[in-house]
């Protein structure tokens, strides 16, 4: 029987709670298009997608990896619903362009039967996203897997709503509560941060830049005031955090009511979440409601609730794709996120 790994992203960027909920595995760069049956290609990247596409068959087990652990086992439905398709839906899944899907039913009644041998890739080159499992071990259980997985329909596909395009994101704006001048500011802001991603990406830029203090400087400040926030209230590099946001002078502790958090463009968001909750508890900011964390181009906004700091941010926003609603995190809105930093609806997180 033949049995593949296919990953769902690393450390720091999990997606396999998206595969799981949706009978999904995907896998980028998906932004080029779909995949047309290019011959055999010696470029590792076409290699993988090939491999994705036209490798799997009905009725193989699929094991979905996260790092050196198996997360969920599954099988290839029937010929039908097994067939490879390009998702323009899954152009941001945490960062990552992952139009290219399969589907696969998972059933977490099989996995058990792998507990003894996990980590089951713990020798494993993490760099392959999907190949064909030869462990010996795991093959001998094959046939267990197999009949642990029950016969069911596939789980229905996540609704994402459509890339609003500059007029759609003003009038989104407005509606939501941000004044008309205002929204032109922020949507200047935007087309600015697309430009500088798309510059950072090239060649032209260097591989050394951006670092955190121009995401700071080019694209986290300037976003802040043109959403109401004056320069007395941001304080950047304020105890080595990289911006502060404060309710009312003096720049103190007991005034700071945000927190942000930034990294290099394309970088993994988790560890700043965590180094930023950190800086909560070192400085004793007990006012401090909102983290944000940013790579400049994307932004998480993270509102504690009572007392504690939840697990999943309850705002995202792509600035290159912005939408109502996303594939993961689920339940966040760009446009309610954006509106939500304005500094009135920050000062309400502690109310």
């Amino acid at each position: 029987m033949t049995v593949w790994q296919i990953a769902a992203g690393e450390t720091g960027r999990d997606y396999s709670s998206l595969c799981i909920k949706y009978d999904l595995v995907l896998i980028g760069p998906g932004d080029p298009g779909p995949y047309k049956g290019d011959p055999y290609c010696p470029e590792d990247r076409k290699q993988r997608i090939r491999a994705f596409c036209k490798g799997p068959k009905p009725g193989d087990l699929v094991l979905l990896r996260l790092g050196r652990e198996a997360k969920a086992v599954g099988i290839i439905p029937d010929e039908k619903h097994a067939q490879y398709k390009w998702r323009e839906e899954f152009d941001d899944v945490l960062g990552h362009d992952l139009q290219h899907t399969r589907r696969v039913i998972w059933d977490e009644n099989a996995l058990p039967i792998l507990d003894d041998l996990q980590p089951v890739f713990g020798n494993y080159k993490l760099g392959l996203t999907i190949n064909r499992v030869h462990d010996r071990r795991v093959l001998e259980r094959a046939d267990r897997l197999k009949s642990a997985i029950g016969p069911r329909k596939l789980r229905s596909m996540p609704t994402v709503g459509d890339v609003l395009e500059d007029e759609a994101l003003g009038v989104g704006l407005f509606q939501a509560g941000l004044p008309n001048e205002a929204c032109e500011d922020v949507i200047q802001t935007i087309r600015k941060i697309r430009r500088l991603a798309a510059w950072y990406r090239g060649e032209q830029c260097g591989k050394k830049r951006p670092n955190e203090h121009e995401i700071v400087a080019h694209a986290v400040v300037p976003l802040l005031l043109g959403l109401g926030w004056s320069e007395q209230l941001l304080g950047v590099e304020w105890n080595g955090i990289d911006v502060a946001l404060f309710s009312r002078p003096p720049t103190d502790e007991q005034n700071c009511v945000a927190i942000c958090e930034a990294k290099k463009l394309g970088s993994s968001l988790t560890r700043a979440y965590q180094q930023a909750k950190r800086y909560t508890q070192k400085y004793k900011l007990e006012n401090c409601k909102v983290i944000l964390t940013t790579d400049g181009q994307r932004l998480f906004l993270y509102r504690q609730e009572k007392k504690d700091w939840p697990d999943w941010p309850s705002g995202y926003v792509n600035f290159s794709r912005v939408r109502t609603s996303y594939a993961i995190p689920e339940n966040t809105d760009a446009v309610k996120t954006i509106v939500s930093l304005i500094p009135s609806r920050i000062h309400q997180a502690d109310l």
